[in-house]
């Protein structure tokens, strides 16, 4: 997650794709970060662990969007 964070922080994006579950870091974590500081940016959180609990963490802030 790290470097996804440093890409992020120099370059532009308008979507960010990011799984749930990835080696040494949460998603959740990613999305966090995304929603602090890249206002502008969508989310589209995708996992095969899908759960309520792990939709409505991603979901919390109004932004999301469940499909």
């Amino acid at each position: 997650m790290a470097e996804a964070i440093q890409i992020l922080d120099r370059t532009a994006v308008d979507l960010v794709i990011t799984d749930l579950k990835m080696p040494r870091a949460s998603g959740l974590d990613l999305i966090r970060h995304v929603r602090e500081n890249l206002k502008d940016t969508e989310i589209v959180l995708i996992t095969g662990y899908a759960s309520i609990e792990g939709a409505v963490a991603g979901h919390q802030d109004g932004r999301g969007r469940i499909f």
